[in-house]
């Protein structure tokens, strides 16, 4: 079966090597949900994960844990409990950031630029996720003013929340680029 430009498409719906190369992606509706919903998901869960570092610490450095087995039966809880926090502190952001980074990403790749290496992937994954990042740290303080809400915005949150919007594009970029180009090798299998 030929796909985009004459690279072989093995079986429908898979995408060859060569095919990320050749192909532009198709402008599918499912695709570009597919797409940007990845991104969402891994810039809502991802950056939860920077919360174990601290509560491995802090469970580190208690006495009672040492002391008192119950305390330490309750652990778990004390982790999910941090984890929670982590997540309810950073799911809007991060699913604003994550749908930015992901209309980002899908126009990127549909003004013709080729990511057919997993480093160009990272590379527009990484920009495409700054730029996000940027854009919802922009968002974010003009909803605060328009709406008179105090905020802080520390130089620490806004390093935070642009150096993990930019692991997360990094994270989200292959998987997002699979699900525009596979969309575009189904298609052009299918004509």
């Amino acid at each position: 079966m030929e796909g985009c430009a004459g690279a072989v498409v093995r079986r429908p719906g898979r995408v060859s090597r060569g095919l990320l190369s050749e192909c532009r992606p198709y402008w599918s509706w499912w695709a570009l949900a597919d797409a940007v919903g990845h991104c969402a998901l891994v810039f809502a869960f991802v950056p939860t994960l920077a919360a174990l570092p601290g509560w491995l610490y802090f469970e580190a450095h208690n006495p009672l844990d040492y002391r008192d087995p119950i305390v330490l039966a309750f652990a778990p809880v004390r982790a999910t409990v941090a984890l929670l926090g982590a997540f309810s502190a950073g799911v809007l952001p991060g699913t604003t950031a994550g749908v930015l980074d992901g209309l980002l990403l899908a126009a990127w790749l549909r003004s013709g630029a080729r990511v057919s290496t997993r480093r160009r992937r990272a590379l527009v994954g990484g920009a495409c996720g700054a730029l996000a990042g940027c854009l919802m740290i922009g968002g974010t303080v003009a909803y605060a003013i328009l709406t008179s809400r105090p905020f802080a915005l520390t130089g620490t949150v806004i390093a935070f929340e642009l150096g993990s919007a930019v692991i997360c594009g990094i994270l989200a970029a292959p998987a997002a680029v699979r699900f525009l180009y596979r969309a575009a090798a189904s298609v052009s299998a299918s004509q």
